[in-house]
């Protein structure tokens, strides 16, 4: 990973409403393939920071020094949630089957191409859910360092050619079918 060129500011709100998961906001200005501002904001209570949200925030700013660039919705939410705890992992597995099974779902075809958060709580609870099962499912597959080649691939030269290449799917169809009988069991 680069070297930062400048510290990533941290501001942080500790309470104790035991109700909320808490909840974190990172933010990066790119410049020629390097970070040039970030800074980072986390609120929860103690637990919920140590265990998911600063691993999260965390996450965020890793990829964001790797890739030199954003990276799509999915795999940068996706990925930082991989870093959480299995409260976390439990809960988003939950979002995906309920929403699914009342017909919710986003293509993944569609799914790897977001750049921006949806407008709608439906799309939001989706764009996480499924970019975290997707995320996941391939790191379980081949682990982390093969999920950063896989995106950079992706990204940059397509889905289907990296997905065949990286994960030995046959494009988009072929892992779509893969990743959805895993959580449709």
């Amino acid at each position: 990973m680069p070297q930062w060129r400048e510290p990533c500011p941290l501001r942080v709100v500790i309470n104790n409403d035991t109700h909320s998961s808490g909840g974190g906001a990172t933010s990066f200005a790119f410049d020629g393939g390097h970070v040039y501002s970030q800074s980072m904001h986390v609120e929860g209570t103690s637990e919920r920071l140590a265990h998911a949200v600063l691993p999260h925030e965390i996450t965020h700013t890793v990829f964001a020094s790797h890739f030199g660039a954003p990276i799509p919705r999915w795999a940068d939410e996706g990925g930082a949630m991989c870093s959480e705890d299995r409260t976390e992992y439990l809960r988003q597995e939950r979002i995906l089957r309920d929403l699914t099974h009342q017909g919710h779902y986003i293509p993944l075809r569609r799914l790897l191409s977001i750049r921006d958060y949806p407008r709608d709580s439906n799309g939001i609870m989706l764009l996480y859910a499924e970019g975290f099962s997707l995320a996941h499912f391939l790191v379980i597959a081949k682990g982390p360092a093969v999920y950063l080649q896989f995106v950079s691939a992706g990204t940059s030269a397509g889905w289907d050619g990296a997905i065949q290449s990286y994960y030995g799917y046959r494009g988009v169809n072929g892992l779509e079918d893969a990743w959805r009988a895993s959580f449709d069991k």
